[in-house]
């Protein structure tokens, strides 16, 4: 069995300039692509009168609509117009979620959310969506944080696969990662560049997919080009995933 994912910090839905909300087309991309799973960043909730009047009144629901019937949301910032956070879209049945405050302080809060998938035969699938800090003291102590959950809730060594925005631009933050049991993909394709950010012309690499357990990547790059450029400051990475060593899959 193949799995498509796409991991994507999209900027409050809005472009680069902030003058362009960009649900509408983003829907329709992502439709073409057929995926299994969606991680987003900086996916907005709800905000009550600021959406057209073609658009629900929840993004994340107007997504999902017709495409992926399960998702999960939990709320990174809050303020007095409404709030963005983390999102998770599947086809698959989610048997649990959960939103992990790991801010390091007020002024800028952050989270992880985790969601357990149900494959077709049966097969369990743990599922992470982040989005870090700025700075690297507050990276690696947000990394340790999420160790220390996943340890309590003994999730090492399943099968795993966590994607977001690290803002890990020096890839410090992944070592510590791959401390934990996680490998990080960027090493299966050594001479590939997924730099992802500013999106008009991509310098770091501050997006990271990490996996676990059986999981195998067949497949995995940042979608370049129009109109991805035009939207947000990140460019999306697109992933495909098998399983090794799983009977029936």
């Amino acid at each position: 069995m193949k799995i498509k994912v796409l991991s994507y910090n999209v900027h409050k839905l809005f472009n680069i300039t902030n003058t362009k909300y960009f649900l509408g087309e983003l829907k329709v991309l992502l439709s073409s692509l057929d995926l299994d799973f969606v991680f987003l960043q900086e996916m907005r909730g709800l905000h009550a009168g600021a959406h057209s009047s073609s658009f629900d009144q929840d993004p994340l629901e107007h997504l999902a609509d017709e495409l992926w019937d399960y998702y999960a949301y939990g709320k990174n910032a809050v303020y007095n117009s409404g709030n963005h956070g983390n999102a998770i879209l599947s086809k698959f049945p989610i048997l649990e979620w959960k939103n992990y405050d790991v801010s390091n302080h007020r002024l800028e809060r952050r989270s992880f959310l985790s969601a357990k998938v149900e494959l077709p035969d049966w097969t369990e699938l743990h599922l992470a969506c982040t989005h870090l800090d700025l700075t690297q003291w507050g990276r690696l102590r947000q990394a340790r944080k999420i160790q220390k959950i996943l340890e309590e809730k003994s999730l090492h060594e399943k099968n795993f696969l966590f994607c977001g925005d690290f803002n890990d631009w020096n890839s410090r933050m992944a070592k510590t990662f791959v401390e934990m049991g996680f490998r990080d993909l960027t090493t299966d394709y050594p001479h590939q560049n997924f730099a992802s950010f500013p999106s008009f012309m991509p310098l770091l690499s501050l997006d990271k997919v990490f996996v676990q357990g059986n999981l195998k990547c067949e497949n995995f790059y940042v979608i370049r080009g129009k109109p991805w450029d035009q939207f947000s400051d990140h460019l999306p990475l697109y992933i495909e995933l098998s399983f090794e060593n799983v009977s029936g899959l």
